[in-house]
């Protein structure tokens, strides 16, 4: 059985090439531009439909709540900085109140979309959150609002409204928290002075009573430590205070729904948070400590002071306080969102950030008051008079920094709380945008156009799979190899004239002595007789199919070599089809040599060309005997004949004259351009494996221009200036060629 080599093989694998591919999409370039045109067309129906959407923005400056919102961190340097995070402020922009806000500065009744409704139906402007996106440029507090909707008014009318509500929305917020900070200032500073007023008659009466005026340098530095982290707790303690009434207040608002302080102590993350925490500050404390008494917190600490090492481990202890801070933060707020639902003029992040501020305040002081006991300790074995008056100044100086510390808060406070707008600042307002952003009239076509031409090429591509047509001679020369060559060609002519006897191929060279296609077919004769088949008489030609041009090519070869004097039978031994007779008009022979071997003489004019018709077989006749008979008759016709050509039906309906193979010199395969398929010139050599040593050649019938463009230049103007029979021409689509044989098949059936 016939198989591919090895490098067929491979060669299969390696699929399409990018010419084969161009050459399937020009065949079908119908198909291609219509896939292309259909993508268009789809695309043009979805830009009549889809409503265009216009997109504008604002740009804001916001400044954070928290800021100026908790009391803890009145020691901080950090009270002004505007450097800090603002994705709780941007997240609040997208919040449903806010934009609901926003709709109540519009006139909403004076927009309309493309259908004439007005916007003052909630259900005709839609989605309030998906038309409003949010972009914070990194490592600043500049955030743009991009509001995109239908009507370009309403979208830049928005956006600004937005900006408005938003500010109105943060300035209350800060407002409230300021004036309750206030409050709670001038409830504390007089407490404050008085007990300042009282640590100093203490001091002044010690002095007396002791006459000591002066300490070591050891209780020095341990007071001013005891001091330093005396002053650094009492802010910590107002921040418990201002806490527990952030959270009273909100027990009431929500009554008493929230989770309890006690809730959170309790719960296994947070306190496995608050034991890190305080390992970090405690660490934290000692260092702030040891390099300076004076320090206020991390960030005062003098950078010559502190060696590298240090220093990091300071920063990098800052950070992990944050981390552990911002984790209970987003676990408080979890806790808090799981069990209410949130009131609009109080917000539960509010209450989360009390807790969480109760909590810190409260290991922090815990902390603290370990350092201060270990001081205390260590002072405890000083002289009796330093320690005392060590004390008495230390407290001193803790009351008179404290004093001095929420004077100053609390003037910073009302400054910032007349600021009432200070929180937003519009750097750029919303522009009524001209043009829309979607859909992109021009990007969308390119894509149509681009998705149509992939379609095409991947139908061409699927035709081109399934097309299995042999369409040039390399297919051949790759499915036989290089041991069978291609012995020539013969051109595909149709009838310039329309008659009924209009033919796919031109019948006869008869009379056509100087034409294109006697050439082509002397061509042939010259291969047979001067070739390796030089010495071969007896020729039997087969193909894979039926009308494949076989007898159209027996006959004009035997014309041919009759022309040059040589002795020729045309043996017709397709009983069925009878295409010889047929092609010298001779109608159906009652007799032939299934009853009595009669060679006829078709040609006047060529005497020396014989045919052996098969006339009627007879019902009692048994096939097989037939070419038993026909055999014995090729061994005596040798004697007499210099060639004898055997026309045989195609392969697959030939099995009983399998027999004259083994008389015959040579067998000659018959391939029609642009009709026969690979599959079927596979499973010919599968059917002749055992004569494969006398197949000597392939003849390619009916090729048109594309097939022969590489010959047809030279050829064509002989042809033209030789022909003296200009009714054919030359067939040149393989679409015609296929047409011609689907019509020559459809006659013959």
């Amino acid at each position: 059985m016939y198989e591919p080599s090895l490098e067929d093989s491979s060669s299969e694998m390696e699929g399409i090439s990018i010419i084969e591919l161009v050459q399937s999409i020009t065949r079908r370039i119908p198909l291609f531009l219509a896939c292309v045109a259909a993508s268009v067309i789809v695309a043009l129906l979805y830009l009549q439909q889809v409503t265009p959407q216009y997109q504008t923005s604002t740009i804001i400056l916001v400044h954070p709540i928290t800021q100026s919102s908790t009391i803890g961190k009145v020691l901080s340097s950090d009270f002004l900085d505007t450097s800090k995070d603002i994705s709780t402020e941007v997240q609040l922009i997208k919040n449903i109140t806010t934009l609901q806000e926003a709709l109540g500065y519009l006139e909403l009744s004076s927009y309309t979309d493309e259908k004439g409704n007005s916007y003052a139906d909630q259900h005709i402007i839609g989605s309030l959150q998906d038309k409003v996106s949010i972009v914070t440029t990194k490592g600043t507090n500049m955030v743009e609002i991009t509001v995109t909707d239908k009507n370009p008014q309403f979208a830049a009318d928005f956006a600004n409204a937005l900006a408005i509500s938003f500010n109105s929305m943060l300035s209350a917020f800060s407002k409230d928290s300021k004036t309750s900070q206030i409050a709670f200032l001038e409830q504390q500073i007089p407490d404050i002075e008085r007990q300042l007023d009282e640590a100093n008659e203490k001091l002044f009466s010690y002095r007396i009573q002791t006459g000591v005026d002066f300490l070591s340098n050891n209780t020095d530095s341990l007071t001013d430590n005891i001091s330093y982290l005396q002053r650094k707790r009492r802010p910590l303690e107002l921040q418990l205070e201002k806490s527990k009434e952030t959270m009273r207040s909100y027990q009431d608002v929500y009554a008493e729904k929230l989770p309890t302080l006690e809730s959170f102590r309790t719960d296994q993350q947070i306190q496995g948070i608050l034991a890190n925490y305080k390992a970090a500050f405690s660490e934290l404390t000692l260092y702030e400590i040891v390099h300076s008494n004076d320090a206020r917190n991390t960030y005062a600490l003098n950078s010559t002071s502190v060696n590298t090492a240090d220093s990091t481990r300071i920063v990098n202890l800052n950070s992990h306080l944050t981390t552990l801070k911002n984790q209970m933060l987003r676990l408080s707020i979890t806790r808090t969102d799981e069990l209410v639902t949130p009131n609009s003029q109080y917000p539960l992040d509010v209450f989360a950030c009390a807790i969480v501020e109760f909590l810190i305040s409260d290991t922090e002081i815990a902390s603290l008051q370990e350092v201060i006991k270990d001081l205390e300790d260590e002072f405890n074995q000083l002289p009796l008079i330093d320690k005392e008056l060590a004390k008495l100044t230390s407290n001193i100086d803790s009351l008179e920094a404290i004093r001095k510390e929420l004077n100053s808060y609390q003037q910073q406070i009302k400054l910032t709380a007349e600021a009432e707008n200070r929180n937003i600042k519009v750097v750029s307002q919303a522009r009524l945008p001209l043009f829309p952003v979607s859909p992109n009239r021009l990007l969308i076509l390119a894509v149509s156009v681009l998705l149509g031409g992939a379609m095409g090429v991947l139908c061409c591509l699927l035709l081109h799979m399934k097309d299995s047509r042999i369409r040039s001679f390399a297919m051949i020369n790759h499915i036989l190899g290089d041991a069978i060559p291609i012995l020539g060609w013969t051109p595909l002519l149709r009838k310039k004239t329309r008659d009924k006897q209009t033919e796919a191929m031109q019948y006869s060279i008869l009379h056509a002595s100087f034409s294109y296609n006697t050439e082509r077919y002397n061509h042939i004769v010259s291969r047979m007789v001067y070739g390796k088949n030089k010495e071969k008489k007896v020729y039997l030609f087969t193909s894979g199919g039926i009308s494949e041009g076989k007898s159209n090519v027996v006959v004009n070869l035997g014309i041919s070599l009759a022309q040059q004097q040589k002795r020729v039978l045309i043996i017709d031994a397709d009983i069925q089809s009878r295409s010889i007779e047929q092609i010298f008009g001779l109608g159906e022979q009652q007799q032939g040599y299934l009853e009595k071997f009669n060679p006829l003489t078709p040609v006047a004019n060529l005497p020396n060309l014989h045919i052996a018709v098969p006339g009627i077989p007879s019902a009692k006749e048994i096939e097989a005997h037939i070419w038993v008979n026909l055999k014995q008759h090729i061994q005596e016709l040798r004697e007499y004949y210099d060639y004898i050509l055997i026309d045989i039906p195609p392969i697959e309906f030939a099995s009983a004259q399998i027999c004259l193979f083994e008389q015959v010199d040579s067998l000659l395969l018959c391939v029609r351009m642009n009709v026969s398929k690979k599959e079927n010139l596979i499973s010919l050599l599968n059917y002749l494996e055992d004569f494969q040593d006398k197949i000597t050649g392939v003849i390619a019938t009916g090729c048109v221009k594309k097939n022969i463009k590489d010959r047809y230049h030279y050829y064509g103007s002989y042809y033209t200036s030789l022909s003296k029979n200009r009714e054919y021409k030359l067939v040149k689509s393989e679409k015609k060629a296929l047409s011609l044989f689907k019509k020559q098949l459809a006659r013959r059936t």
